[in-house]
């Protein structure tokens, strides 16, 4: 669909013609004064654009998955989830019930396949409330060693000069 001309405009005694996407074009010896609004790339766009392409290329993948996985399986495969439903399933089968693989490999795939599934629980998000206990330890330590500290620092009692009680007479 092609620009047309909204506004026509005289600057420095030149004719602007202005298009209604943005752009201005000089009307005398054709040149180009400002480019359309659509292409102009700032932050916004310069993200969107982002998008768009990570958008593009993770279509493009799935329908590249699908169709891998169809060459290979023997069940019809209506989109990219049952393909990477059945490619899961082909890998349980070739690495974890395979008892030649090494024993590392097939609890890795093990474990990964089965948290992808959803039935074995995500042991780093366990990992992460052992940490919250760690924290909670060193904090009350700390705490415990800050008073500690400010008991050790309690002056003793001075009347006139001399010591009536020392912390070590308290105790």
């Amino acid at each position: 669909m092609a620009a047309k001309i909204i506004d026509k405009v005289e600057r420095n005694g030149r004719t602007i013609a202005i298009y209604d996407n943005g752009m201005e074009r000089d009307v005398d010896d054709g040149h180009f004064m400002r480019p359309p609004t659509a292409a102009l790339i700032t932050k916004e766009t310069a993200q969107v654009m982002k998008r768009k392409r990570q958008e593009k290329a993770a279509r493009l993948l799935r329908e590249k998955i699908r169709a891998a996985t169809e060459s290979v399986s023997d069940i019809p495969i209506n989109d990219s989830a049952e393909a990477i439903a059945e490619a899961g399933g082909i890998l349980w089968s070739e690495i974890v019930l395979d008892r030649d693989a090494y024993h590392r490999d097939r609890l890795e795939a093990f474990t990964k396949l089965g948290q992808l599934a959803g039935a074995i629980p995500n042991i780093s998000e366990r990992g992460e409330a052992e940490k919250t206990d760690v924290a909670t330890a060193v904090l009350n330590a700390s705490a415990a060693l800050v008073r500690a500290m400010a008991e050790a620092m309690r002056p003793a009692d001075v009347v006139e000069g001399k010591v009536t009680t020392t912390r070590s007479n308290e105790e």
